[in-house]
């Protein structure tokens, strides 16, 4: 094998390797999400985006996930609770926890790094840690999303899964304070 094809093999199963980038990012802010084990116990509901049109428009919703009822799902913003009618949502993406998909990431690009060290056998280990990394990340990236405008798919992920408890104050409610998490 020629020295050129060798190096476009090895420019090719780089640039796959450096896909694992291209994954899921959440659109949750920095630190807000709770790590896996976390969530577990976590009081809040998940963060979610949700697409939906007012008058024709499309308009874009992002926040914790209160409650999703058959009617409606409710979002807690930095201005405070909205109700957005289901008839009226065109997507949702609600992300349950942090994947912590960074380390997956590291790992298929020091794996493909250190093929350089197998001659000419790097032709067939790079693109197999290419291959491996990618796919790894991508999955992990995807476990913890919710792509549904169903609200029984969402309704476990909110913080009042059995609804709004009768009697509660809308404006009683507060967002995460994400200056105490564990980790920034």
């Amino acid at each position: 094998m020629s020295a050129r094809n060798s190096r476009w093999t090895a420019v090719s199963a780089a640039g796959l390797v450096l896909l694992t980038g291209a994954c899921f990012h959440s659109t949750a802010p920095r630190g807000w999400l709770p790590t896996a084990v976390e969530a577990q116990r976590d009081a809040y509901g998940g963060w979610i985006k949700l697409d939906y049109a007012v008058n024709g428009n499309r308009q874009a919703l992002h926040g914790e996930l209160i409650a999703a009822a058959p009617d409606s799902v409710h979002v807690l913003t930095s201005e405070g609770m909205v109700a957005v009618l289901t008839a009226t949502v065109i997507s949702g993406t609600l992300t349950t926890y942090d994947a912590n998909y960074g380390g997956l990431r590291l790992w298929a690009i020091f794996g493909g790094v250190s093929t350089l060290s197998h001659g000419v056998g790097l032709v067939f280990t790079l693109p197999l840690w290419a291959i491996a990394g990618s796919t790894a990340t991508a999955s992990a990236s995807k476990a913890p999303r919710v792509e549904s405008t169903n609200p029984a798919l969402l309704r476990a992920y909110a913080r009042f899964p059995q609804g709004i408890p009768p009697g509660l104050d809308p404006r009683s409610l507060r967002q995460k304070d994400i200056r105490t998490l564990s980790r920034h």
